[in-house]
């Protein structure tokens, strides 16, 4: 369904919902180029959004990005999660694989547009979407194009990143089913998703380039995490460190430094 359209200065932002399974609509923007179309088709990024967030992004990184993208050629797609933003569902029922799957219903649904290169699809993600960015890159290797990730949440599945999040208490989780964290009720399946899955396994299963951009004062992240990416990934990979900059890059100069980084990689791969 695509109902609202609206002009920025790259291009347009197209209002777009996806039906997922059960019939439940996820909703966000497809941005697209000037000049885009059947005979002239663009590279399409997927723009990725993290736990408790939703596709405008800390500080609207999202949406700067997406405009950004669309000046210089290049079609993105930004949709809330399944329970998340706008979109529909409850937010308890979500998990890492929820998410994985969420992620497939976008990459089919641009796949499908007429404008838009196959071959040349990326993913971005921030935080958790990073750590969907790199499960959907693994179990899709052959479509996905290159992969661009701020602050990847690999941490998620370790005991220790739970013990940072708000309200965890694992008593009341094996016993309500549930934590309340700052209001958000995240439920049993999302922590028995995440220990069950190896997600630095699912995510070396792809081969393609890989730019990782993470603060060095991010303590929701310790960049060890990335660092460990970055060993799974190998030679193919790129870390890159934002001096000072924690978790959601809380500072002008450090967001315009991670949005500059992702463009000039996507640039670099995608043209």
């Amino acid at each position: 369904m695509e109902e609202v359209y609206r002009l920025d200065a790259g291009g347009e932002a197209r209002y777009t919902e996806i039906e997922t399974e059960g019939g439940l609509k996820m909703r966000g923007f497809i941005h697209i180029p000037k000049g885009a179309g059947p005979d002239s088709r663009v590279p399409m990024v997927l723009v990725l959004h993290g736990l408790m967030g939703n596709r405008i992004g800390s500080g609207k990184s999202n949406v700067e990005f997406s405009k950004i993208l669309c000046e210089h050629g290049i079609a993105s797609a930004r949709f809330d999660y399944i329970g998340s933003g706008e979109s529909d569902g409850d937010f308890i029922e979500m998990s890492i694989l929820t998410e994985l799957s969420d992620s497939e219903y976008i990459l089919k649904y641009v796949q499908g547009l007429d404008f838009v290169d196959k071959d040349r699809i990326a993913v971005h993600g921030m935080s958790q979407g990073g750590l969907e960015a790199g499960l959907l890159a693994g179990t899709h290797p052959d479509e996905v194009a290159c992969l661009s990730l701020w602050s990847p949440a690999f941490c998620i599945g370790d005991e220790s990143f739970f013990e940072t999040v708000s309200g965890y208490d694992k008593e009341k989780l094996f016993r309500d089913g549930y934590i309340d964290s700052d209001s958000w009720l995240i439920g049993k399946k999302y922590f028995d998703d995440a220990v069950a899955t190896d997600s630095y396994e699912i995510a070396g299963r792809y081969k393609g380039s890989v730019q990782i951009v993470h603060g060095t004062a991010d303590t929701v992240v310790p960049i060890r995490y990335s660092e460990k990416l970055k060993e799974v990934y190998g030679d193919r990979c790129s870390l890159i460190t934002v001096e000072g900059a924690n978790h959601d890059y809380e500072r002008h100069d450090y967001n315009r430094t991670r949005l500059k980084l992702a463009l000039e990689f996507l640039e670099k791969e995608l043209f």
